[in-house]
């Protein structure tokens, strides 16, 4: 379900959502299934280390505007 709201800017649209972590808290363990059929667990990646995930489509404007940032 989606919580926020959304901006435009230069034809970019901006969602500001609202999650349900908040900074220093862990996330919940997840799975996710690759495309050839293999799972992923997030806590294959965490460890001690940050994990920034981001789940996005290069289709989508707003996604590949972030893909630069998260470059940076």
């Amino acid at each position: 379900m989606f919580s926020g709201t959304f901006s435009t800017n230069d034809n970019i649209v901006f969602a500001e959502i609202e999650t349900g972590v908040n900074i220093g808290q862990k996330a919940s363990p997840f799975k996710l299934s690759t495309f050839d059929g293999k799972e992923l667990e997030l806590e294959s990646f965490a460890k001690d280390k940050v994990t920034l995930l981001v789940l996005g489509a290069t289709w989508r404007p707003s996604c590949r505007h972030e893909i630069p940032i998260l470059k940076e």
